[in-house]
C-alpha cells in the first residue's frame, strides 16, 4: 500500500503533525510526505490530509476526480470533514488505512473552456463594489428565476454544510444524491433555497453587466464570469471518497452543536 501524507503549507502545527503521522504510517505502509500545494500528480492508494476542511479540498483538486480514499486529520479550528485527530488516527492505524469510505457526491462544473470537480459547492457571487448581483438561474435549460442579490451558490450534500448552510440552506446527509440552490442575501424575500434531482443540468449567467461577477469553486477557484458567459453544473459521474470517523449525525452535534435540548439555565 503506498500511503501520501499532505499537510497545509500555511500551518507549522499541521507540518509538525503530518510528520508526526508519516512517522506512524510508515511502520505500515510505503509512506511519502508533501505540502498540498506542491504535490504534483497524486500516486497513491490512500491520502491523509493534515490540516483543516480547507487542505481537503485542496486535495480533492488535486486528484480532480480520481478516486483515492482520503483520510482528513484535524489540526485546523472547525474540521468538519478532517474529523480525526492525530491522536485518533495514530491509536487506530492500520484499520484507517484500510476502511470502507463513504462515497460523496461531487459536481462537474464548466465555464468557458475550463472544467472542475467540486466536492462543496460552486458559486456565483458579487465583487467589487457593494452593488446587487442580477443572474439567471437555468435548470434543464428551462429559465427558472433570476437572483437579485449577492450571488448563488449551487451545494452537494457534502457543502450543505458550509457555505449553504449559513445562507439559510437545509442539511442533507451525504447519502442522498441532490444538488442545492442556495440564494446568497435575495434581495426578493421568497426567493428560497432549491433541492434538485441529482439528474438536474443547472446554469447560471449574469442577467447584466453592470456588477463584477466571479465563480468560485470550493474556494480553490476564482474566475470572473461576465455577461454572455455561463456556468454550468451537474453531479458527477466520479465520488470523493473520505474515510470517516464517526457518524453524520455524531458529527453534526459535536462540530455543529446541532440537535441539543435548549438550555434554559437553573430553575
Amino acid at each position: 500500500m503506498r500511503v501520501l501524507v499532505v499537510w497545509d503549507e500555511r500551518s507549522s502545527d499541521a507540518q509538525r503533525a503530518a510528520q508526526r503521522v508519516k512517522k506512524g504510517v510508515a511502520q505500515y505502509a510505503d509512506c511519502e510526505a508533501c505540502a498540498v500545494g506542491r504535490c504534483g500528480r497524486i500516486d497513491a492508494d490512500v491520502v491523509v490530509a493534515v490540516g483543516g476542511d480547507g487542505t481537503i479540498l485542496k486535495t480533492a483538486h488535486l486528484l480532480a476526480g480520481v478516486e483515492v480514499p482520503v483520510v482528513g486529520v484535524n489540526v485546523g479550528r472547525l474540521g468538519f470533514l478532517t474529523d480525526f485527530s492525530a491522536d485518533d488516527f495514530l491509536q487506530s492505524l492500520p484499520d484507517v488505512l484500510k476502511a470502507k469510505p463513504s462515497r460523496r457526491m461531487m459536481l462537474d462544473v464548466s465555464h468557458q473552456d475550463a472544467s472542475w470537480c467540486a466536492v462543496n459547492d460552486a458559486m456565483l457571487v458579487r465583487v467589487g463594489p457593494p452593488r446587487i448581483a442580477h443572474i439567471n438561474l437555468f435548470v434543464n435549460d428551462r429559465f427558472v428565476t433570476t437572483y437579485a442579490g449577492d450571488g448563488v451558490v449551487v451545494a452537494t450534500p457534502t457543502g450543505s454544510t458550509a457555505y449553504s448552510l449559513s445562507a439559510g440552506g437545509p442539511i442533507v446527509v451525504p447519502q442522498v444524491r441532490v444538488l442545492l440552490v442556495t440564494p446568497l442575501n435575495p434581495h426578493t424575500l421568497t426567493n428560497r433555497p432549491l433541492v434538485l434531482p441529482k439528474d438536474a443540468v443547472v446554469r447560471l449567467e449574469p442577467a447584466d453587466g453592470r456588477t463584477e461577477i466571479a465563480l468560485s469553486v470550493d474556494g480553490q477557484v476564482d474566475v470572473a464570469v461576465r455577461q454572455g458567459e455561463s456556468v454550468t453544473i451537474r453531479a458527477s459521474q466520479h465520488a470523493f471518497l473520505l474515510v470517516e470517523r464517526q457518524e453524520f449525525f455524531i458529527t453534526l452535534k459535536t462540530k455543529l452543536t446541532w440537535g441539543g435540548s435548549p438550555r434554559y439555565g437553573k430553575r
